[in-house]
C-alpha cells in the first residue's frame, strides 16, 4: 500500500502547493488524447517529479467513478482506494501550461509550513 504524500531523497524543503486548471480537464483530456485513460476515468491524484532535466515527469492516479459517486464517497466509506498510475513526460513549458495559476511555498524541512508571519 502507497501514502500520498511528496518526498524527495532528502526532504531538505517540505511545502504545500496550489493549482487552478488552465481549463476544465485540460489534462484529462490530454491524458484521454493519448489513449491512456478510458471515457470514464477521472484524476483524483498527481505527482509531479523534476530531476535536473527540461522535462517533468506526471504520475497521475486515476479511478473510474460510478454515475453521481464521488472520492468523497469513496473515502467516506473507508473504502481501500484501488487506483490505476499513469505516466507520461512532458517538457517544463507544457507541464505549466497545465494550470492557470500554480503556487507552491516551501520551507526548511516544512518548518514554515502553516505558520503566520509578518514581512517587515
Amino acid at each position: 500500500m502507497t501514502t500520498f504524500k511528496a518526498s524527495t531523497q532528502y526532504n531538505d524543503w517540505n511545502g504545500s502547493i496550489a493549482a487552478d486548471d488552465n481549463e476544465s480537464d485540460f489534462l484529462l483530456e490530454h491524458l484521454r488524447k493519448k489513449g491512456l485513460i478510458a471515457d470514464r476515468d477521472v484524476i483524483v491524484g498527481a505527482e509531479f517529479t523534476y530531476i535536473d532535466t527540461d522535462k517533468v515527469i506526471i504520475e497521475c492516479l486515476v479511478m473510474q467513478l460510478e454515475k453521481g459517486q464521488s472520492l468523497q464517497n469513496v473515502l467516506a466509506a473507508n473504502a481501500t482506494l484501488r487506483l490505476k498510475k499513469r505516466q507520461l513526460e512532458v517538457s517544463l513549458l507544457q507541464f505549466f501550461s497545465f494550470f492557470r495559476r500554480l503556487n507552491i511555498t516551501l520551507s526548511s524541512f516544512g518548518e514554515l509550513e502553516g505558520s503566520r508571519y509578518i514581512v517587515e
